[in-house]
């Protein structure tokens, strides 16, 4: 009996054993301490509170890599080591240097202040090796998109004591690599001169120091294949092509040579004009009597006669009510007589009534406040165009992402159903904010905002807003269709606290508020009127301030009515691609208060599609005038200050009249301001949201009721300036950063080259 059960007790008794051995192991590799050494700046405790070990836990060699990966991850050290000493823990560490300073040595081109917005690295924060070479990485591309291929940039690292580094940044600029030439291949009927006048890139020449024409730009080449397209399209030669377009930089990386390789095709003339007209009840003499056919015999070849002719004939054909038109050109090549006959095919459709407008999507907004947008009704005849402007005022509510409107069949086979989908936005907003602008330093607001209240569009809002220069509370409330009609009612109330310390020596305090008043004359001109009261104090006034300020310290009030004329052709008002607007603004302040003046503004734009909806080209202007009357002059504070974002490239209120003893700009009464600019994608994915610009800004600001002292300059002479920016519709908030050199200014002008803003919600 004993002898058989000794191989169970045998196996129970090695089982113990075995569970034994196991615990004490574990209870082995207790973790009673953790010493943490190496540290200089970071606290014992917070290294602790990395690790996934703690004091108690059993230590095993996974939980130490996790924990190692955890701490390099902090980006804290640059050397980390975990042992287990029974019954401790070992974590050494060697800490990542703080930045002291950083430092640029040879840079003559690009200014500090330019390179180091670039660079991640800065002074106080913790230095990597990864972070240098990305920003060695970025800052030899800032010098290659100011052509500048051959740029040398070598970092060192130089340590001070207390674990301190210097970062400097040894920078052989070399020189700029331009266009050293353009070359054409393949072009037999226009000369290659003839050709560099159509493109925008230019050939380096010594007169072209204002112009950055003259650098290499792949964005600036793509745009260049398009204006060959256009102007050879235009020209008679239907079949043309750019093969190519190759830079080659030379081998010193000093020049680029540009080649565009052309297969010009055959120069047409237009031959027999065609329409082929199935629509009943519509002869093709009226048609032809529109004036709607561009494309003429014997003319030359123009493909944008031919879009336009399209274009003609289907709003015409709209605007009589037949709908699902189709017009289609039909090309036939001639190519030994050189001619291409034109037919434009216009397929057969039935006149057609609106029978409903179904809306959909809309889960908060009413559908009147839809419905009252647009331009057509249920009953009325199909009209493409009112259809068009119906949508663009929808989308112009600003409640909705996305907007679309289907024409489909009706049940019958002269009616239309127009289904009208939106895809709501929230327009109810609870805004915490931050950003910088090197107009108003760094800045944030607090603000609630209801911009569709009760989904009846009505706009209610309350914010405040701090910066380096000022603060305002404001609060206001329009209902759009005021007693059930076209007519926008409103109410602002506002308390605003400005610091013009460093342009004019003195700060500004302002209490009031407007009532307003719109309603629309036809489709496209709307007036409003406005009533404001409010109140000015003058303060703060420095001991070394311009005389002519140092008079007006004190409160001032004013009472004014004004009103505003605005014709607006845009196809949309706050990201527009095409169209324009007229605006006229008037104020006459003096129906009590103090302040007598009368004030008139005058602004245009005007916005145009250079390629697709991509390539936008918009051209800005606007001039204001202000005067006293009744033996008032017009205040400081009344007057007009131009510069920072209205004129990129000068600093904030810096041109104009100024006391050159003091350094204070004094403000003018009269001003024009006028800018072109072309905006573009930048080739990056279009969610991205980047966009970048070239620009022209002159201006003028002259006339002030000071120019009595000789230390008063009051010129009138035109400041411009050139320059480049790009934009980013950031998760974060908008993103500018705009680059501009000033070409026409006076002496006592205050220049900015570089103009940055950002702005975020959260």
């Amino acid at each position: 009996m004993l002898a058989r059960t000794s191989p169970i007790l045998l196996a129970i008794a090695t089982a113990l054993l075995t569970a034994l051995i196991s615990i004490t192991s574990l209870a082995a590799n207790t973790i009673g301490t953790i010493e943490v050494s190496g540290n200089q700046r970071i606290e014992a405790s917070t290294i602790i509170a990395y690790l996934s070990l703690n004091k108690g836990d059993t230590y095993t060699e996974d939980k130490a890599n996790e924990s190692l990966k955890s701490l390099y991850a902090t980006e804290l050290f640059s050397d980390i080591s975990i042992s287990y000493k029974k019954p401790s823990l070992i974590v050494k560490v060697t800490e990542n240097p703080l930045i002291n300073k950083i430092i640029f040595e040879g840079n003559k081109r690009i200014n500090d202040d330019t390179l180091a917005s670039e660079i991640f690295l800065k002074p106080r924060s913790v230095y990597t090796k990864s972070k240098l070479q990305n920003d060695v990485k970025r800052l030899q591309s800032v010098y290659q998109k100011s052509g500048r291929f051959s740029a040398s940039i070598v970092p060192k690292v130089i340590t001070l004591d207390q674990s301190r580094i210097n970062v400097v940044f040894e920078i052989e600029e070399g020189n700029k690599a331009t266009i050293q030439s353009i070359r054409f291949i393949g072009n037999e009927f226009f000369t290659t001169k003839a050709l560099r006048e159509v493109i925008n890139t230019s050939e380096s020449r010594w007169y072209n120091f204002f112009s950055s024409n003259d650098t290499y730009d792949p964005d600036r080449v793509e745009f260049d294949k398009e204006l060959l397209r256009k102007f050879y399209l235009s020209s008679g030669f239907a079949e043309f092509s750019v093969i190519s377009a190759i830079a080659e930089i030379t081998s010193d990386k000093r020049n680029f040579i540009l080649t565009f390789t052309l297969n010009e095709g055959i120069r047409y003339n237009f031959g027999e004009i065609d329409i082929n007209n199935q629509l009943p009840n519509l002869g093709l003499d009226e048609l032809l009597g529109t004036e709607s056919i561009e494309t003429i015999t014997g003319e030359l070849f123009n493909a944008q006669y031919i879009n336009n002719t399209v274009d003609n004939i289907t709003n015409h054909l709209n605007e009589r009510g037949y709908a699902f038109v189709e017009v289609r050109p039909q090309y036939k090549y001639l190519r030994d007589e050189k001619k291409i006959n034109i037919a434009y095919r216009i397929q057969e459709g039935p006149k057609v009534y609106i029978d409903r407008i179904n809306i959909s999507g809309n889960v908060r907004t009413l559908d009147k406040v839809i419905r009252r947008e647009f331009r057509i009704n249920e009953g009325d005849p199909f009209n493409a165009s009112k259809i068009k402007r119906s949508r663009e005022r929808i989308q112009n509510l600003n409640f909705f992402d996305k907007v679309t409107i289907q024409n489909v069949p009706g049940i019958d086979n002269d009616r239309s159903t127009l289904n009208v989908e939106v895809e709501e936005r929230s327009t109810g907003e609870l805004n915490f904010g931050a950003g910088f602008s090197t107009t108003d330093g760094a800045l944030g607001n607090v603000s609630i905002r209801e911009r569709n209240l009760l989904g009846r569009a009505q706009d209610l809002r309350l914010s405040f807003q701090q910066s380096s220069r000022g603060s305002q509370i404001s609060s206001g409330f329009t209902e759009p269709y005021f007693l059930g009609k076209d007519l926008s009612a409103g109410i602002d109330v506002f308390t605003v606290e400005n610091d013009f310390s460093d342009e004019s020596s003195f700060d500004s305090s302002t209490q009031g508020f407007t009532l307003r008043l719109g309603y629309s004359l036809t489709e496209f001109l709307r007036h409003s009127v406005r009533y404001s009261l409010q109140t000015v104090d003058i303060t703060d006034i420095e001991a070394d301030a311009s005389l002519f300020i140092r008079k007006q310290e004190g409160d001032n009030s004013t009472s004014l009515v004004g009103h505003t004329l605005l014709y607006d052709r845009r196809d949309n008002k706050f990201d527009p691609t095409e169209g324009y607007y007229l605006q006229f603004n008037q104020d006459v302040a003096g129906l009590g208060g103090n302040s007598k003046y009368i004030k008139h503004e005058v602004k245009t734009g005007h916005y145009f599609p250079v390629y697709k909806r991509d390539v936008i080209l918009s051209f800005r202007t606007k001039a204001g005038s202000i005067f006293g009357y009744g033996g008032k002059k017009v205040r400081i504070n009344e007057r007009y200050y131009i510069g920072g974002s209205t004129i990129r490239g000068f600093e904030n209120a810096g041109i104009g009249p100024r006391d050159i003893a003091t350094n204070d700009a004094l403000g003018g009464k009269n001003y024009y301001f006028g800018s072109s600019e072309v905006s573009f994608p930048l080739g990056l994915p279009e969610e991205l949201g980047f966009k970048g610009a070239l620009f022209v800004d002159a201006a003028d600001l002259f006339d002030t009721d000071d120019a009595s002292s000789a230390t008063i300059k009051d010129e009138s002479s035109i400041r411009a300036s050139v320059g480049a920016g790009v934009s980013w519709t950031s998760p974060l908030g908008p993103i500018r950063l705009d680059i501009a050199h000033p070409f026409a200014k006076e002496e006592y002008d205050r220049t900015r080259t570089i103009q940055f803003n950002f702005g975020t919600r959260f």
